[in-house]
C-alpha cells in the first residue's frame, strides 16, 4: 500500500474508534443514564454491570456488608436482584430533575411503593457518574445524630 492509502486507513479507523468510544460515552454520560443502567441490570440480574453503575464508596461499603455476612459481594447482590420486591417492580422508575455541580450531582427518582420522591446522590469517577449510595447513608446519619443532638 502507498502510504497515502495507509494514512487514510489509519484516519478512518481512528474515526470508527473514536465514534465507539463517544457512544459509550453517552451511555454514562449523565446521572440519569447511569440511573437507567442501573435499573436494566436490576432487571436482567445483572450483577456485573450493576457495580459499574456504583462508586468505589457505595462498593466499598457492601463489600463491609458482605463480609458481615458472612458471604461474597456478588452473592449478597445477586440475592437482591432476586428478592420477591425487586422482581415484582419490574419497571423503571419516574426520574427528575437531574442537577449536576461539578463532580457531583444527584437525581430526583419516584419510589414506586409510596410515590415519594427520593433524592439520589451521584459522583463522577473516571469520567463516569456512579450512584454514591454511601454519601446518601452518610447523609442520613449525620441527619439522625443532628436530630439526637436536638433533644
Amino acid at each position: 500500500m502507498k502510504r497515502a492509502q495507509v494514512k487514510a486507513l489509519l484516519i478512518v479507523c481512528l474515526s470508527i474508534a473514536l465514534a465507539g468510544a463517544m457512544a459509550g460515552c453517552k451511555r454514562a454520560a449523565s446521572p440519569t443514564a447511569t440511573m437507567e443502567a442501573f435499573f436494566d441490570a436490576t432487571r436482567k440480574k445483572d450483577v456485573v454491570a450493576f457495580k459499574k453503575t456504583l462508586s468505589k464508596g457505595t462498593l466499598d461499603l457492601m463489600e463491609g456488608v458482605a463480609k458481615a455476612q458472612k458471604t461474597t459481594l456478588d452473592d449478597t447482590l445477586k440475592s437482591g436482584m432476586e428478592s420477591p420486591e425487586t422482581v415484582k417492580n419490574n419497571a423503571t422508575p419516574q426520574m427528575r430533575n437531574e442537577k449536576i455541580e461539578g463532580e457531583t450531582a444527584t437525581l430526583e427518582v419516584q419510589n414506586d411503593q409510596n410515590k415519594e420522591w427520593e433524592t439520589v446522590p451521584f459522583v463522577k469517577e473516571n469520567g463516569e457518574w456512579k450512584i454514591a449510595l454511601d454519601k446518601a447513608i452518610n447523609d442520613a446519619q449525620k441527619k439522625s445524630s443532628a436530630l439526637h443532638d436536638v433533644k
